[in-house]
């Protein structure tokens, strides 16, 4: 927090920031949506679509080589145009396509083919994200251009992942699934 303001000033700073309140909201439903997929991508996998243990961590690799290599093309495209807001609609884009995928589609081929295309784009969307947030920082009226601007995002990030795990153990409770909820409480603690 900037030295010598209230929580308040703060906020009201950080509200100043043009777009800032449209990106906040992206990056909250982003944290939350990968919350809520990431602890059960295997039950998804392996119980849904019916996935081996071998397809299973190959289905994951896929995932994670296909973040590597299209946000390294991502990055470097990023860093030669003026502007990312393109870009950062199309890694949302991206990942609102992914995910539909993973609601409707089980052949496992369609899901990798998803994983490394749709999703490896999508793992582009927070540094994205971020980059386009210090673009408006720069650009803003606002007096302090400081770390405490810069850091709410990830904070909000990281939270989200506790946020999402909570909602989704109050969920597996109203469904009077207790069993789910303390075995899931139990894996979060």
């Amino acid at each position: 927090m900037p030295k010598g303001k209230g929580i308040k000033k703060s906020i009201e700073m950080l509200w100043g920031i043009p777009m800032f309140p449209v990106l906040l909201l992206g990056n909250f439903v982003f944290g939350l949506a990968t919350s809520f997929f990431a602890p059960y991508a295997s039950l998804f996998g392996i119980d849904e679509v019916g996935m081996s243990n071998m397809q299973f961590g190959f289905f994951m690799t896929i995932i994670s080589v296909g973040a590597v290599v299209i946000t390294t093309i991502i990055g470097k495209t990023s860093d030669r145009v003026p502007s990312r807001k393109k870009l950062l609609l199309l890694t949302t884009g991206a990942a609102i396509l992914g995910y539909a995928g993973f609601a409707f589609i089980r052949n496992f081929y369609l899901l990798a083919f998803i994983a490394f295309f749709l999703l490896g784009t999508a793992a582009s969307i927070v540094p994205q994200l971020w980059a386009f947030t210090r673009e408006a920082l720069k650009q803003s009226t606002v007096e302090e251009k400081n770390a405490f601007c810069n850091e709410c995002f990830p904070c909000v990030l990281r939270s989200l992942g506790r946020w999402g795990q909570q909602l989704q153990g109050g969920y597996c409770m109203s469904l009077d699934l207790r069993v789910f909820f303390y075995a899931y409480q139990a894996d979060i603690y």
